[in-house]
């Protein structure tokens, strides 16, 4: 009986299911909820164990129903309800597909990060993986067990996120509300403000957010998070809003402008917005129709496992060309010459190689596990090789410092081998490519470095050498896409007359004569 009005109200609190009981079958509440219980006891009907609601009730529900669309609907309306924090975070991954980067929970937990005697975003994660509401599969975690986007996905949909960030940093530099000194998602330095992670933060001496005095001027700042590939409920960015509130009840917290950017916002979400003082906005309203368009076929692209690598160099190529008309995108224009140049490279592996080739994979640092570090590109043949590459897709001679090679080869490369058992991949190669060149210093570092390594081989790849490699593995598109955004600029010199000639010989002797 109870199984069967369960089936028919589908999840619901047990407080729910013994007033339909009572009211079905004409029993008193108190009769109808020893029933539920004994129910519970015998297994015929589920609770989620450890999630009490008001009045010692639990949410109940059959085995077949958990992890379902009409679970997870019902669970946050209860939730909702009770204005239970836990509903946060499961609102915004659902908005997500259902999985993401471990690293991306704070953001979107709407609790502070490890605050001392109180409830922050790192318990809050341990309680929904405790309830098994969220599961940890190695570097994401997820919600649900149905139509739970691929991590290929999600790494598609953090690369178009990023680089509307990109985007958006140019804008606001653009508009002067911001300078140079920004923190963004996944960065070493991570986007922090009022004690919650975000995934952009700048300071901005612009008023009002800035005060002055005689002695100096005190930024505000500007904040943002990103949701790409899907409508927004007013229920999926609540955790933003609750940030936000959070940080302004505090006074001597820093004034503040926040912005929510996503595909597109349901009505209800718009005017909670304007209520609530926040601006919500789409990649089309900052940089056009045009750039819209590019971006979501780039992201589905990117997302189809089927497309060959050489398809992804396509879009990206095309996607530089439409930023380029874009004069506040030189950010993102950076940022997207890095990501085809990472393709570009994969490709070569796949090619010489075979294997799985994977990008921007994130592993935690060893020396502290709560930031990540990225690997461009990496190539695994189980039960033989392991070859991974940090890449510097830089347009014409532009130089990889030592600093740049120290961290690869001392930060991240530790980190990604601490999660490939050498047993596994006996065979391990470390690489750093470049379109330019390696200064001096980091050519002497390197050489060094590579002398004393004896568990993994540490490689390099430059200028010509890696022009070579990409003419030999790539198709004619990867060709013509890196003649066009990494060969430097050849500037036609116009031929010098007879006098001009002499002049310039006069003024190159009368130089050198000066020393």
């Amino acid at each position: 009986m109870i199984k069967s009005v369960l089936n028919e109200l589908g999840p619901c609190l047990t407080s729910s299911l013994s007033k339909h009981l009572s009211e079905k079958k004409g029993i008193s509440r108190a009769a109808a909820r020893k029933q539920v219980e004994r129910a519970t006891a015998s297994g015929e009907i589920k609770i989620l164990k450890d999630l009490n609601f008001a009045h010692n009730a639990s949410f109940a529900y059959l085995q077949k129903q958990y992890g379902t669309k009409f679970f997870n609907d019902n669970l946050f309306t209860a939730m909702e309800e009770a204005r239970s924090v836990l509903r946060l975070p499961l609102a915004a991954m659902r908005a997500r597909g259902g999985c993401i980067p471990d690293s991306l929970f704070a953001t979107i937990s709407g609790l502070p990060i490890k605050r001392s005697h109180q409830f922050d975003s790192e318990q809050l994660k341990e309680k929904l993986v405790k309830l098994g509401l969220i599961e940890q599969d190695g570097a994401f975690l997820k919600f649900g067990t149905k139509d739970v986007i691929t991590p290929a996905q999600v790494n598609a949909r953090l690369q178009a996120e990023m680089t509307v960030l990109s985007g958006f940093s140019g804008w606001l530099k653009g508009q002067r509300l911001i300078g140079n000194q920004m923190s963004l998602r996944f960065e070493e330095n991570v986007p922090q403000f009022g004690f919650y992670q975000w995934d952009f933060v700048a300071p901005s001496y612009v008023a009002p957010l800035a005060t002055r005095s005689k002695a100096k001027a005190t930024p505000g700042f500007v904040v943002a998070d990103i949701m790409l590939g899907r409508e927004i409920k007013a229920r999926e960015v609540q955790y933003f809003l609750d940030k936000c509130a959070n940080i302004r009840s505090i006074k001597t917290n820093r004034p503040f402008m926040a912005f929510m950017i996503a595909d597109w916002f349901e009505q209800d979400a718009l005017d909670l917005a304007q209520a609530k003082g926040v601006v919500f906005t789409t990649p089309k309203t900052l940089f056009g129709q045009k750039f819209s368009d590019a971006l979501e076929s780039l992201r589905k692209t990117l997302e189809d496992k089927e497309v060959q690598l050489s398809q992804q160099a396509a879009q990206l190529a095309n996607f530089l060309e439409v930023t380029e008309e874009l004069t506040t995108m030189k950010s993102m224009q950076d940022n997207l010459r890095g990501q085809l140049f990472e393709v570009m490279v994969g490709h070569c592996y796949q090619k010489e190689h075979g294997g799985t080739v994977l990008h921007g994979k994130h592993f935690p640092d060893v020396s502290d596990s709560t930031k990540k570090l990225d690997c461009d590109v990496l190539q695994l043949t189980p039960g033989t090789y392991l070859r991974a590459c940090e890449c510097k897709g830089y347009k014409g001679t532009t130089k990889v410092t030592v600093d740049d090679a120290k961290k690869w080869f001392t930060k991240t490369t530790p980190a990604i081998r601490q999660q490939h058992d050498v047993q596994d991949y006996p065979n391990q190669e470390f690489s750093f490519w470049t379109s330019g060149e390696f200064e001096e210093d980091a050519i002497v570092w390197i050489t060094d470095f590579a002398q004393r390594c004896k568990k993994y081989s540490v490689t390099t790849c430059a200028g010509k050498e890696c022009e070579d490699k990409i003419k030999k593995w790539g198709d004619d598109t990867i060709k013509d896409a890196y003649k066009r955004w990494f060969k430097p600029t050849l500037v036609k010199r116009e031929k010098m007359t007879k006098e001009e000639y002499e002049a310039s010989q006069v003024a190159a002797a009368t130089s050198v004569n000066q020393f």
